[in-house]
């Protein structure tokens, strides 16, 4: 750990002052693990889905979800889901060992490749899905995130390697819960296109030229200064200079100025292309995840007030919305009602409640036009050349 705060403090992304005191808090901590009791009692279930990355910092919507979930318990060789079946919602794995395996067929295959469909596998080693694939999930882990956003089918198979608890939330308590929080900068289906699309990141960045001397902690921390931008305003979105990197995580679309360049998720947009749309003949919405500069605070405010469009302050404002950090205490945890209890994949439904929305804090902005971001590629080489990466 100190070798990786070392590192983080080399590359610039924090200072001498931040690293003495995270260098204090781990060395803390450390000492502390010399009178760790060797029994250590678990964290409460609500916990877990409050830190969520798609729930973390909104008490309203881990409310509406406590409320709507239903625990359910599986023994070890039961099979949670398997592939083939209908999408039906989100597991969090609450407790226990889960064992996912992938196979990929013909056409899960032929639909990534025609059309950039990714298969709902819950599983990334392998980011042309190609392969079989085989992974473990334990206590924290969600399954089943692009089925709600997509409606596919699963591709994998869900093992239970041990006694495993869940909670469950259905397919129509997502969709609502969708309908409902659904703020233009903070929406929960931007969220949890975020999260899955920071998974994916993570393993298709390591190939790229750019990223192949970066340890997979720093692509995880350029991977938090992510955000998706949902809205039919954003079938044809410009990238503005503040915009470092731009991956292509659902479906395909095209280079606006060369429209002969078509690229296919998952893939990293390349520097040189600063606007994209659709292809036209498109199968499934595009979705794009836009990654800003380590200093997106400093690049705001560079640019020429006159010359910033409401489109580009539109994007930046998804950036800083996405990118802002936030989390729920236990206290206030412990204040909402815990989700009804199911054993043996029994499942007691909860009275229906009414979703709070999130605070919708600005209006919605113009399409973006296609003059911005000319100086993306400008940019993004300068950055890319003071942190020594290839070029």
């Amino acid at each position: 750990m100190r070798s990786a705060l070392s590192e983080l403090k080399e590359d610039g992304l924090i200072d001498e002052k931040e690293y003495d005191i995270l260098l204090h808090l781990i060395e803390s901590k450390m000492k502390g693990l010399w009178h760790t009791p060797s029994y250590m009692t678990p964290r409460r279930p609500e916990m877990v889905v409050a830190d969520l990355q798609w729930v973390s910092g909104s008490t309203d919507l881990l409310s509406y979800l406590l409320k709507q979930a239903t625990i359910l318990q599986f023994a070890v060789g039961d099979v949670i889901y398997s592939a083939g079946d209908d999408a039906n919602g989100i597991y969090i794995i609450v407790s226990g060992v889960v064992k996912i395996n992938y196979k990929p067929s013909y056409d899960q295959i032929q639909a990534r490749e025609d059309d950039g469909i990714i298969p709902n596998a819950d599983i990334f080693h392998d980011a042309t899905f190609e392969s079989e694939m085989t992974d473990y999930f334990t206590t924290g882990a969600v399954l089943g995130e692009l089925g709600v956003l997509t409606g596919f089918s699963r591709a994998s198979t869900a093992t239970c390697e041990t006694g495993v608890m869940v909670y469950h939330l259905s397919q129509t308590t997502m969709q609502s819960a969708m309908e409902s929080f659904d703020d233009h900068y903070d929406s929960l289906e931007g969220r949890l296109w975020r999260t899955f699309g920071m998974k994916l990141g993570a393993a298709v960045l390591p190939s790229e030229p750019a990223f192949q001397a970066w340890t997979m902690d720093k692509i995880k921390a350029h991977l938090e200064l992510s955000a998706v931008p949902i809205g039919d305003q954003y079938l044809t979105v410009s990238f503005p200079s503040f915009i470092s990197d731009v991956v292509l995580i659902y479906g395909q679309v095209v280079n606006v100025t060369n429209p002969t360049e078509i690229y296919t998720a998952p893939c990293l947009i390349p520097s040189t292309c600063l606007q994209i749309r659709p292809v036209a003949k498109w199968q499934v919405r595009p979705r794009v995840m836009i990654i800003s500069s380590d200093d997106l605070d400093n690049e705001a405010t560079g640019d020429d007030e006159e010359n910033v469009s409401p489109s580009t302050t539109d994007i930046r404002n998804f950036m800083m919305t996405a990118t802002k950090p936030a989390s729920i205490d236990e206290d206030q945890v412990s204040q909402m009602n815990r989700p009804s209890a199911a054993v043996s994949f029994g499942v007691h439904r909860n009275s229906t409640v009414s979703p709070g929305r999130m605070s919708r804090r600005l209006s919605r902005a113009p399409e973006i036009p296609s003059n911005q971001g000319s100086n993306r590629s400008r940019r993004r080489r300068q950055s890319r050349a003071a942190r020594g990466d290839n070029p």
